[in-house]
């Protein structure tokens, strides 16, 4: 009887199969990489997406901090127990109100007040009228259009040896519209 040796080791086939095996993983991974919808395809859409929507962010971000920038340097807002109009002469005034001003709001360009209140005669209002240095004016010429006149701060000067009050003029953007004079009675 003869006796075999074992022989240790692979055959050729299964070599070639493994190799075979291991190039079809490569391609699948080359492709995977290096494709159409490959990772570093995805990567540089995703990197184009990110820097879009960054430049339409900071796009907002600058219209948005202009908006807030016009809003709150002319016209009317509240300040704390204080109603303040800042012109665009960069002029700022306090406008005086015989109301609080926590029952007040700003509108575009307009003081309302949060609910419609009584003044001292019993009407009904719903817009802030004039105060004590100050008063609103809607403009008679155009008496639908949305456009007001704020009149600020008379200051007497003798002219002639008489008063004169000056008023400053402005819309309710804080334009400046003129000034008018008036001679008291």
């Amino acid at each position: 009887m003869k006796i075999q040796k074992e022989k240790n080791g692979i055959t050729l086939i299964a070599l070639v199969v493994t190799i075979v095996v291991l190039l079809i993983l490569a391609g699948i991974s080359i492709n995977m990489t290096l494709g159409n919808n490959g990772i570093i395809t995805k990567a540089k859409e995703a990197r184009n997406a990110m820097t879009n929507a960054t430049t339409s962010d900071n796009e907002f971000l600058n219209s948005l901090d202009n908006f807030i920038d016009q809003s709150f340097r002319y016209g009317v807002r509240i300040e704390g127990d204080k109603l303040m109009f800042y012109g665009r002469d960069g002029e700022v005034y306090n406008l005086q109100s015989d109301y609080s001003t926590d029952k007040l709001e700003v509108k575009d360009g307009y003081v309302y007040f949060k609910e419609p209140t009584q003044d001292d005669s019993g009407n009904t209002i719903e817009i802030l009228d004039g105060g004590a240095n100050w008063s609103v004016l809607t403009n008679n010429s155009e008496p639908n259009a949305k456009f007001y006149q704020i009149y600020i701060g008379y200051r007497p000067i003798v002219s002639g040896g008489s008063y004169v009050f000056i008023y400053y003029g402005y819309d309710k953007d804080g334009n400046y519209i003129g000034m008018e004079t008036e001679a008291p009675e």
